[in-house]
């Protein structure tokens, strides 16, 4: 890849050329590297206007989506406490902060920091039940997770009940790893079932109870146990058609899986891909409006670039698709689509090595590059991409002159693969990746939603690719090559 760095140092100096500069109504063309700071909220990958956001526990009720979450401050108390705030929308692409709808407790209580949980409603009364996990600060009193509840008639007014408690107590649980409860009415046994992440005798659990009122609970047999893994986080199960899924977060690889199976009781099949996305999208679940399924999670920050990922960023929408075979895709959500439509002004304004340009179609050789305007808040690019197995191909971010470092999101046929590298100090470091099909005709139908440091590539509409990236807000973007017979961008096109 240092031929490729080479390549990249030419073509920041082809960007001082003037002729290079094509652009024109209002388009910014210049290339300097700008370093610009985030301020306030994020609206399409929602982020609250201070804070940070993590652990998403959606719901869907009366036209609206409520997306309650951890709300990680950072700065005015110690993060580890999170209370649950919330964020809500009709349309799953346009958010409302609502703020903080359940606090910590006092320092001495059990809920002196909240987990995550779940929301259902009680078929008898209409009231809406919030389970979630409250954490002691102390290390000293045992259990240290139990699960806890909350009250509400309007989803946004939360009451504590503060006579419920639920330890666990069964032979072979692990009592400090408690949380993470996930409700909902079971039908084919009417009663409500709550499934919540445990250990079992050394092993990832998903511990299992029933109730006929939501307040008092037999435990069962664990619903399902994984010896190869210590934990699965913020589980969630649903039926899809003629399918039940299990969807969960493995924190020993740091991403989001599922299981499907014909029965809720399994046996479930783990499919050979079962990851949506890489390491920076964690802790999603599901919700529907009754027409679309929506996976929510989130995109982690960093202190620097190439820095271990932080608790808490973003949240990250996909779109869940049902094959036929009961596996399951992800996409852009159509309201994320629509919403982007308006499209920008792309001008060329540097390139680099063999390039031929031909309306919006770009014919790039061998490590080669073609460099457009600054990013602006939230932008979607498309792009149709032809390319044979050999070549490596994708996008280049903070593609700016006297930038300190860039990436490359690059789709690699070879290895079946896509993979986000961080070029710093000339050198080229890979920083993650997913697994890619390679495309049969060799065609691959991209989408990019980009806001301020996010960026989400969906690939021919059936994986997703989340990172996040500092140094991209506000700077030039480039369309790239690597090794290889090199490959034809079609089509590309930018919106707002």
């Amino acid at each position: 890849m240092f031929a490729y760095i080479a390549a990249a140092a030419a073509f920041l100096a082809a960007c001082s050329d003037p002729d290079e500069k094509t652009g024109g109504g209002g388009i910014d063309t210049t290339t300097d590297f700008i370093a610009a700071e985030e301020k306030g909220g994020y609206d399409i990958h929602f982020k609250p206007p201070s804070g940070w956001f993590g652990d998403p526990v959606p719901y869907y009720a009366e036209g609206k989506f409520y997306i309650y979450y951890l709300h990680d401050w950072r700065t005015i108390y110690p993060a580890f406490l999170h209370p649950w705030h919330l964020a809500t929308s009709a349309d799953a692409a346009t958010w409302k902060y609502e703020g903080e709808v359940l606090p910590v407790g006092k320092s001495d209580e059990q809920d002196a920091a909240l987990c995550t949980g779940g929301i259902v409603r009680n078929r008898e009364t209409g009231r809406y039940h919030m389970f979630y996990a409250g954490h002691r600060q102390s290390n000293a009193v045992y259990p240290a997770q139990a699960v806890l509840q909350a009250v509400s008639s309007d989803l946004t007014n939360w009451i504590k009940d503060k006579s419920f408690y639920l330890a666990v107590s069964g032979s072979g649980y692990n009592r400090d790893d408690f949380r993470d409860p996930h409700v909902y009415w079971d039908e084919e046994i009417g009663l409500y079932r709550m499934l919540v992440t445990a250990q079992f005798n050394g092993r990832a659990a998903v511990a299992q109870y029933t109730s006929p009122d939501l307040y008092h609970w037999e435990m069962k047999e664990p619903f399902y146990t994984d010896s190869s893994v210590s934990i699965y986080e913020c589980v969630d199960v649903f039926k899809e058609g003629e399918f039940w899924y299990m969807v969960y977060s493995n924190v020993n690889d740091r991403r989001v899986h599922y299981k499907y199976s014909r029965s809720q009781d399994g046996p479930w099949t783990t499919p050979e891909h079962s990851s949506f996305d890489g390491i920076a999208y964690y802790a999603g679940k599901t919700a529907t409006d009754g027409n679309v399924r929506y996976l929510f999670g989130w995109c982690p920050t960093r202190i620097g670039d190439g820095a271990p990922d932080q608790w808490g960023g973003s949240m990250v929408t996909h779109r869940i698709i049902q094959n036929e075979d009961g596996t399951l895709s992800v996409d852009i959500p159509g309201v994320q689509d629509k919403r982007l439509s308006v499209p920008r002004e792309n001008p060329v304004v540097g390139k680099s090595g063999s390039v031929n340009i031909t309306g919006e179609t770009y014919s790039l050789g061998a490590d080669a590059q073609v460099l457009f305007p600054r990013l602006s808040d939230a932008t979607k690019i498309t792009a149709r991409i032809e390319a044979d197995a050999s070549s490596g191909f994708g996008f280049r971010f903070a593609a700016s002159e006297g930038a300190d470092e860039s990436y490359r999101v690059m789709i690699e046929p070879g290895s079946s693969s896509a993979a986000m590298y961080l070029e710093r100090d000339g050198s080229d470091t890979k920083q993650t990746e997913i697994y890619v099909p390679v495309s049969p005709t060799g065609t691959y139908d991209i989408t990019l939603v980009i806001e301020k440091s996010v960026a989400v590539m969906y690939i021919n509409g059936q994986r997703a690719f989340t990172n996040r990236m500092n140094r991209m807000y506000r700077n030039p973007w480039a369309i790239v090559t690597g090794p290889g017979s090199g490959a034809v961008f079609a089509d590309v096109k930018v919106f707002n």
